[in-house]
């Protein structure tokens, strides 16, 4: 009996040694993106992946294809993460109301987050930032949808609302309240997007990803990206990755909910 209650006080002390033991990535020097593979075995996709993200997507390319995109987002309770090389907020979701429908199959949000500079790019040019908001279906599948920033006069509401949330400088989990996030304000008015299979594009570098990304950027002044890289990381954007033969699809039309 003794033994068990030593094990069982000793779990938490196992669990925050496991969580220490794991590499710590980085955007630069030997612990990069170049060398994410070699920091650990848990991490061999990042360099042996075939169907990694992000990509360049060259327009003359790009084969039409038709789809069905349903994205259904509204005000939702969030926690605020932050972590060494980003900060994202992680939605509870728990009645399932916020969701993306792809060719009839439900993507329930999970959480959202920043890249500096994009890491798409689009005909070898990349954008100043990228939001990416990562849904999962019941049965485990990833889609993530990508929407561009570009600079322009009119600051994004949206993230001038996160950025006035005193965003923290170390890693820690900031509760929200009664705050309601509402993620649908992030989308672009048009609703075309290329769609492609990929990966995470941070460790472990999980292929088998479904990629949206947007067509139409979205505003953001210079100072507000600014402001993040200041309070965030100055940069944390994967360089992309070669096809390997996959093709990238453009879809015209879809809706919002």
């Amino acid at each position: 009996m003794k033994k068990w209650i030593i094990l069982f006080l000793l779990l938490p002390m196992i669990a925050l040694a496991s969580n220490h033991s794991k590499p710590q990535w980085t955007y630069n020097g030997s612990d990069g993106p170049s060398h994410w593979g070699q920091l650990t075995p848990a991490y061999k996709t990042c360099g042996l992946g075939k169907y990694q993200s992000p990509v360049n997507i060259r327009t003359s390319d790009i084969m039409s294809s038709k789809g069905k995109l349903v994205v259904h987002y509204s005000p939702e309770r969030a926690q605020l993460q932050r972590g060494h090389n980003n900060i994202k907020l992680s939605f509870m979701n728990q009645d399932k109301k916020n969701y993306i429908n792809f060719h009839n199959k439900k993507y329930y949000l999970k959480n959202l987050h920043f890249h500096t500079p994009s890491e798409h790019m689009i005909d070898r040019k990349a954008f100043p930032m990228v939001a990416h908001l990562v849904n999962k279906s019941q049965s485990g599948e990833l889609l993530v949808l990508a929407v561009l920033f570009q600079y322009s006069d009119l600051p994004n509401k949206f993230f001038q609302e996160l950025l006035s949330l005193r965003l923290p400088q170390q890693v820690m989990v900031k509760q929200l309240g009664d705050l309601l996030i509402n993620p649908n304000r992030l989308i672009p008015k048009d609703k075309a997007f290329y769609t492609y299979s990929g990966s995470l594009t941070t460790p472990p570098c999980s292929e088998n990803v479904t990629w949206v990304v947007m067509k139409q950027p979205v505003s953001v002044t210079p100072a507000q990206v600014k402001a993040f890289q200041q309070r965030v990381i100055a940069s944390n954007a994967r360089p992309v990755q070669p096809l390997n033969g996959r093709k990238v699809a453009q879809v015209g039309s879809s809706t919002a909910g």
